[in-house]
């Protein structure tokens, strides 16, 4: 018998609280009338930054796929190491470079352009210069 007037009890705190958080929600929905408004959602900010470099080597798996971009902008300057992802695009001038010819193109000069918080690539664009 005491067990179940302490299950009665629990039941009833459950359904109470349920209760309570749907009627909750129910007014603020209410708040909302026909015709209103909502705010735009808030777009997620991901601003990218450049890099000239002088010299992008890349940085190749066992599989042939880069992994990683090493900058060096100058010739007394610290190299800086970035993150390649399979989404990150490389092109030489307007033209995209197929990832299977990628590694042709280590130690070439371009710029590097990535996301400044997390040093990921969105893409390298390497310099045109037999024209």
């Amino acid at each position: 018998m005491k067990c179940y007037k302490q299950l009665k009890y629990s039941f009833t705190l459950f359904l109470s609280t349920s209760v309570g958080l749907m009627l909750s929600l129910s007014a603020t929905a209410l708040d909302l009338k026909p015709g209103d408004v909502l705010p735009p959602p808030i777009k997620m900010k991901m601003e990218t930054d450049a890099l000239e470099s002088s010299i992008i080597s890349l940085s190749l798996s066992m599989s042939g796929n880069p992994t990683k971009a090493i900058t060096k902008s100058c010739a007394t300057c610290a190299s800086q190491t970035f993150i390649i992802k399979p989404e990150t695009k490389f092109a030489l001038g307007e033209s995209a470079i197929p990832r299977e010819r990628i590694s042709s193109f280590s130690g070439k000069s371009g710029t590097v352009i990535y996301y400044p918080e997390t040093k990921i690539v969105h893409s390298i664009h390497f310099f045109n210069l037999e024209d």
